[in-house]
Formats: structure tokens, sequence, C-alpha cells
């Protein structure tokens, strides 16, 4: 999409594609609100590319899966995206399949603590805890653990005792650091499958990184090259 998320989100895509080696072949933005997306499919299927990445959300995203479904796009190149949450699978359905992105909380990731929160999840409001479910679950969590090491919810107390929490609950180990209080956690990659038992595609876990490897050092935006 054309403005600020999206072309900071293709800068760093493409200036990690060159540290890796790879060739970025091109890149393409449309307006915000961009109903007919016929002529950047062709010119992404023209490309060349083994892959394309997505930066998109909303009317915009959904529109252009399904006309990428429609175009076979998904058939000529690996689609990738930056998040991939239930809400915009359900909003597309079989038009998702094959998309892999990033994650950064999926009802399927494997574990007792997970599986759970998903149990108490759906037994409480009846559906599958999406992305911001399970972030929202583990902040809380934090807070808590924070808490209970401060001995109080007094901001003095609890501010210095946050910033020296570790947790170890749906995600695995949650370490915050001092420095900048960034949370150093596991990173995830999933693909969207067709799965038996669900009406919808599901998120399925593909890759783990260590937090150590997705997360910046200490006040940096970026990774050192």
């Amino acid at each position: 999409m054309d403005y600020a998320w999206g072309r900071n989100s293709i800068g760093v895509f493409k200036d990690e594609v060159k540290k890796a080696g790879k060739n970025f072949v091109g890149d393409v933005y449309s307006p915000i609100g961009t109903k007919d997306y016929s002529t950047y499919i062709t010119k992404i299927r023209q490309s060349g590319a083994d892959a394309c990445f997505i930066v998109m959300q909303g009317d915009d995203n959904n529109a252009f899966l399904s006309q990428a479904r429609q175009y076979r796009l998904g058939d000529k190149v690996q689609l990738l995206t930056e998040i991939v949450d239930l809400n915009s699978i359900h909003a597309v359905g079989e038009a998702s399949v094959g998309l892999i992105g990033s994650s950064r909380y999926s009802f399927t990731f494997p574990g007792e603590a997970n599986a759970k929160f998903v149990a108490a999840w759906k037994k409480e409001y009846g559906v599958i805890p999406d992305v911001f479910e399970g972030e929202q679950w583990q902040a809380g969590l934090m807070l808590a653990a924070g808490i209970e090491k401060a001995g109080s919810i007094d901001a003095e107390k609890l501010r210095p005792a946050l910033e020296t929490i570790q947790i170890d609950d749906l995600k695995g180990k949650v370490t915050m650091r001092a420095c900048d209080h960034q949370a150093e956690q596991q990173g995830f990659m999933v693909k969207v499958v067709r799965k038996d038992g669900f009406t919808d595609p599901i998120p399925e876990l593909i890759a783990t990184f260590p937090a150590g490897q997705v997360t910046p050092a200490c006040r940096k935006m970026t990774y050192d090259s």
C-alpha cells in the first residue's frame, strides 16, 4: 500500500533480501482503496520473481488476495505477507491458502500452556483466539509477574520490577530487558493451509527463530549487516 507503512516495510525487506544474496526484482505500490488489481497482478506474474512480499491490510488486502486467486498468482510465485492473522484468513477464505508470513501468536503453536489457553478461550467466547488475543494474554501475564515481584501496583515499585521480568508461557520464554524495555521473544513463521476439522484455512507453524535472531540490539531499530 502506497503510504509510510508499505514503503518502510518494503524498504526493510529489500535490504534483507540483498543481505541474503538474493535478487530483488522490483516493487510496486497501490493507492489506498484500490479495487482492481489486475494490472498489478499481471506485472508480478511477468516479473520472473520467485516470490512476492505483500504489505497490505483491510479491504485492500482482501481485494488483492481474492483477485490473485482468480488469476492463479500463487501458482506462479510464492505469496509472502508481513503478518498472518485469522481475521484476514476468514475474510478471503480459500484465497489465503498457501500464504506464508510471520505470526506473533497462533492458536496452533505447540505446547501445553498454549493448548490450555486455547481451550479456555474457546470455552469462554466460543471462538479460537487470534493474534491479538494471544498477545494481550501474554502482556497480562508479564504485568502479573511484575506485580508479584514488586509486591505492589504502585508505579514507582512496579516499573523497576518489570524491567527484569521473564515468563515462560504461550510462546516460550519472553524476557524484558532493562536497557530499552524491549521484550525478547522467539519469532515464528506460518503457512496458511487446509486442515481436517476446520471450516476455514488455518495458520500452520513452519519455522521458529530464537529471540536473538529476530530482536535488534538494544536501542536499535535495525540489524547489523
